[in-house]
């Protein structure tokens, strides 16, 4: 039976990386995303579904985007906890 919170030979500063190059993924992937809709935006037509859609698109990307300083704190707020549950797991043994 495994344990339930096992340590790896590393550290836990090791999901620092993998978090942010998840974070920065997740970025790219909002930009490129954001473009495509602008680019539909534009080749479309007034007063059609596409451009409607493509218009609601983009203003929500701008809204989401407002939301990544908070994403970045509360994942950095994370790893701190986890730095800290881990350290007393570590010494608890």
């Amino acid at each position: 039976m495994k344990p339930l919170f096992a340590r790896s030979n590393k550290g836990s500063v090791d999901g620092l990386g993998k978090m942010a190059i998840g974070m920065g993924v997740f970025v790219i992937i909002v930009v490129i995303m954001t473009i495509v809709l602008a680019g539909v935006r534009d080749t479309t037509t007034t007063n059609t579904t596409e451009r409607n859609i493509a218009v609601s698109g983009v203003a929500a990307m701008g809204t989401f985007g407002d939301w990544f300083d908070i994403l970045v704190i509360v994942a950095i707020a994370g790893a701190i906890l986890a730095l800290i549950a881990g350290a007393f797991l570590y010494f608890d043994r």
